[in-house]
């Protein structure tokens, strides 16, 4: 009786919510979506006027866009040889700044939908970049559901106009969870204005979901009317501009537009920084996404002109090999100088093979020759590049080789970046970017958002890549007797003359990790590493030492004390610091400080201790008349924690900078650097003029000339003042 009982209820509670729904699904009131009020109140007007009683309500969508990015690039002709080259290919390609990292990248679109994401960095992997980095912004989107509560008649157009009058609406829903619908796509930014909606799929007409309507519609941009018009049409949906008048979009506020065209067009986007204006013109190529990016500001233009089944998502495999070759030669002025005419070259190779998603190796190798024509001297030296096999996933990257690996984000000097290998065999000459040698270490990278942790190891220690003791860049210099950092003495001159140095290589490098964040208006970061510096410093050993506070002017006996006369160092020390960048005043603003717990200094008794000290640095950068033109200024600080007698300078206080910029229809390009020490002479100064007219050839001309007193770097490389003419190129 009871199982009968209860078999009757189930049933019966079962007829009853099919009935319900099925009466519910025949009499539930449609729904129209609108994505601004003014929309959602014509359409009200219109009901009201056809007797029909409606309501308004509101709810939050939440919506995620993921910005694809591939680079870094350091100058801004490599990044648009390389946009272009994606944009013959058929890929979205942009040239975007970095402000925090002062690199230019490429941005290749902004998604919504992740399928499409995956598409186009599967052929990004199967064209050869592999240096993708996606950023993902979430951000939520008012919705306006007008509710109509009796039969509506169609309508076959329906225009949209300005509504001064007090919205009707009369229920708010606020919720964080996501709106998801499948025949609804929103693309839009946080704080557009306009919005366009449009389907992805169809749906049957009973189906009572979030839709614009019952069938499939197209919005069309009328240019004599300056109105939306929504039409119903069978076919996709798409939002077109009418070609017959003046092809132009004027957008008055920080939107996106995104633009969904059946025909396959060929037009680029020309933008008009200040008038915020958009012209769109003819071009050759067929692209499959354009995207580009207006200056300072949250617009961008999408235009969307193949589907996703267009695009080739084979699996990716690609080689690609690149050369970088220069060649230079000049004369030092000097009458002190060790040579009268100097000459370097170098040839850099490397191969990077993708042979799936995932899976990427890479290998590499330079060939440094320099000449020093006055002694007969030649120095050729052979060396390995970046080696490594990575590995990746949607937020992993797993890295094994030798890398080179620049933290912090200031320029020339950084107090994070103690993770790198310096590379001094041409002093200061290069470019801070390309004063540096691959480490071998292993990697580990998680990605999520905007936020990025950074971990990484090295097994064995390798020091700063150095010249030879009779080098004009030479560190420790037997030819001068002179030791960097030290005032040249007639003692101090015997014991590099003829003293023995001893390099200590063994040992592990340590370890490090950053955690780097991407916020609302500003980026930071925060390191802590256990490292051992790359630049050397010397001291004396130790029973060289005891034999000069003895007899301190006799350095021969000092030297027959020991084997080793000096020892290259290199200490174990914490490194805890961050740093931190934001725009204002159309100005970059940077700050990068750390705290050190072992940096090594000599005492008056000519013993070595480690001591702690601090390092910071304050800059600003900005673009002179909003043009290509860049100029950074920097102030550098570092202070030795201690209270004992140094022979090293306790503070140091320093003001540098760089400019770059490019002229005659970027065919020449003026590079000019800078160091200025405040509180110690000591001054460099670098200025290079290149052609860039025969791509990817760059002929140049430069002056580095250097000055101040003997302990300072510019004191030290006074007699290396040098001009010289040279070519580069990259292939």
């Amino acid at each position: 009786m009871l199982l009968t009982t209860t078999c009757r209820t189930l049933l019966g509670s079962t007829v009853f919510l099919a009935g319900g729904m099925l009466w519910a699904e025949a009499t539930l009131p449609p729904y129209r979506v609108f994505l601004t009020e003014s929309e959602a109140l014509s359409e009200v007007e219109k009901s009201r006027n056809l007797g029909v009683r409606t309501n308004i309500t509101t709810q939050r969508m939440k919506r995620v866009q993921t910005q694809l990015f591939i680079g870094p690039y350091y100058n801004k002709r490599s990044a648009r040889r390389h946009a272009e080259k994606l944009q013959h290919q058929g890929m979205p390609a942009i040239v975007t700044f970095d402000f925090s990292s002062s690199q230019f990248l490429i941005r290749v679109g902004v998604y919504s939908d992740q399928q499409r994401l995956a598409a186009y960095a599967s052929q990004l992997h199967r064209l050869g970049y592999s240096n993708q980095v996606q950023q993902q912004k979430p951000y939520f989107q008012t919705l306006y559901v007008v509710t109509l509560h009796s039969p509506k008649q169609k309508t076959a157009t329906t225009e949209i106009v300005d509504n001064n009058e007090p919205s009707p609406i009369n229920e708010v829903v606020l919720t964080s969870e996501e709106v998801v619908d499948d025949t609804l796509e929103v693309i839009s930014s946080p704080t557009s204005d306009e919005i366009i909606v449009t389907h992805s799929a169809p749906k049957e007409e009973d189906e009572r979901e979030l839709i614009v309507s019952s069938k499939e519609e197209a919005v069309t941009l009328d240019a004599d009317d300056e109105q939306i018009i929504i039409v119903e049409q069978s076919a996709d949906s798409a939002l077109t501009a009418d070609s017959s008048h003046e092809e132009e979009i004027i957008i008055e506020s920080d939107d996106e537009l995104t633009v969904s065209s059946e025909e396959e067009l060929s037009e680029s986007i020309i933008v008009d920084e200040e008038s915020e204006e958009i012209i769109v013109a003819a071009e050759l190529g067929n692209a499959a996404d354009e995207a580009i990016v207006v200056a300072e500001s949250d617009m961008e233009i999408v235009i969307d002109q193949e589907t996703l089944a267009d695009l080739d998502v084979g699996t990716p495999s690609a080689f690609d090999p690149s050369l970088k070759l220069d060649v230079s030669g000049g004369r030092l002025p000097r009458s002190k100088s060790l040579s009268d005419y100097y000459f370097y070259s170098l040839a850099l190779a490397t191969l990077q093979y993708q042979w799936s998603n995932q899976w990427e190796v890479k290998t590499g190798l330079r060939l440094d020759a320099s000449k020093q024509e006055d002694i007969s001297r030649s120095d050729f030296s052979l060396d390995y590049a970046e080696n490594y096999i990575r590995y990746r996933t949607d937020h992993h990257r797993f890295t094994l080789g030798s890398q080179i690996v620049l933290w912090g984000i200031a320029d020339e000097v950084a107090p994070t970046d103690q993770v790198s290998v310096q590379d001094l065999t041409q002093g200061i000459v290069p470019r801070w970017q390309d004063r540096h040698r691959a480490y071998p270490m292993i990697r580990w990278e998680y990605f999520r958002g905007d936020s990025k942790w950074d971990v990484l190891w090295m097994p064995w220690f390798r020091p700063a890549e150095i010249p030879d003791d009779e080098h004009i860049w030479a560190v420790a210099n037997k030819a001068r007797g002179t030791l960097f950092g030290f005032a040249p003495n007639p003692v101090q001159q015997v014991l590099v003359q003829e003293g023995h140095i001893h390099r200590e290589k063994s040992g592990s490098g340590g370890a490090g990790m950053r955690f780097s964040q991407k916020a609302e208006g500003f980026d930071y970061s925060l390191t802590a590493q256990r490292i051992r510096r790359s630049f050397p410093y010397y001291q004396l050993s130790e029973p060289v030492r005891q034999s000069l506070l003895i007899n301190p002017f006799d350095p021969y006996s000092a030297i027959a004390q020991s084997d080793d006369t000096w020892l290259e160092i290199h200490p174990y020390t914490w490194i805890v610091g961050g740093d931190l960048a934001f725009i204002y005043k159309d100005i970059t603003w940077r700050f990068e400080g750390a705290y050190s717990s072992d940096r090594p200094a000599t005492e008056v008794d000519l013993s070595v201790n480690n001591y702690p000290s601090y390092d910071w640095v304050f800059s600003g950068e900005f673009y002179p008349g909003d043009g290509d033109d860049r100029l950074n200024l920097q102030l550098v600080g570092s202070y030795l924690d201690t209270d004992d007698k140094l022979i090293d300078r306790k503070r140091l206080y320093y003001l540098n900078g760089q400019y770059e910029g490019l002229y005659a229809n970027n065919r020449w390009r003026w590079r000019m650097r800078f160091n200025h020490g405040l509180n110690l002479h000591d001054d460099f100064i670098s200025s290079e003029v290149a052609f860039l007219g025969w791509e990817p050839h760059e002929f140049y001309w430069a002056a580095h000339l250097f000055d101040g007193s003997p302990r300072s770097y510019g004191g030290y490389y006074k007699n290396n003042t040098i001009i010289n003419f040279g070519w580069r190129g990259e292939f």
